[in-house]
């Protein structure tokens, strides 16, 4: 299962380079899912492959993936003013923001994940670095297993893979 927009171009290469792999997509906004749509069959990956689902976080999502991987909004509102303007201009507003703290979807996505992971299903699930201490412990908390934080090339605390609670 996919939740984002950003990471769309990684997982439908997956699916390119992996034949025997499906993905559910699932995304809040029918622009973004429709983007998908196209964006598969622009690459000649069949639609039996995928399935988009409208929702917001995992709602309307039925079932259990061996990943989830996910890009929820997790910008604080009160760091608005240090976002750059074009990523203000294109991107829409609730991409972007996770409430005052950051954290309201990633919260969400943490409690609602171990439903829809196998007994060895891994949340994947990127943030911003500053968030890094709070998601330790919102994963400690829900006593997810294997939880690992990972930098990207800036060398910043960028996303976090951790395994299902028993």
């Amino acid at each position: 299962l996919a939740i984002f927009d950003a990471l769309t171009a990684f997982i439908l290469a997956i699916l390119k380079h992996l034949p025997k792999s499906r993905v559910d997509f699932a995304d809040i906004d029918p622009k973004v899912l429709r983007g998908i749509k196209i964006s598969a069959r622009q690459n000649k990956i069949t639609a039996s492959r995928y399935r988009l689902i409208r929702s917001d976080i995992l709602k309307n999502v039925r079932g259990a993936y061996d990943a989830v991987v996910a890009n929820p909004p997790y910008i604080a509102t009160a760091k608005r003013n240090r976002v750059q303007t074009s990523v203000l201009k294109y991107e829409p507003r609730n991409a972007l923001f996770g409430g005052r703290d950051g954290l309201r979807f990633i919260k969400a996505l943490i409690k609602t994940a171990p439903r829809h992971l196998t007994p060895n299903g891994v949340l994947w699930m990127e943030f911003g670095p500053s968030e890094k201490r709070a998601i330790e412990k919102l994963f400690a908390t829900a006593h997810y297993r294997d939880v690992q934080f990972h930098k990207d090339q800036y060398g910043r605390w960028r996303y976090v893979a951790a395994k299902r609670p028993e």
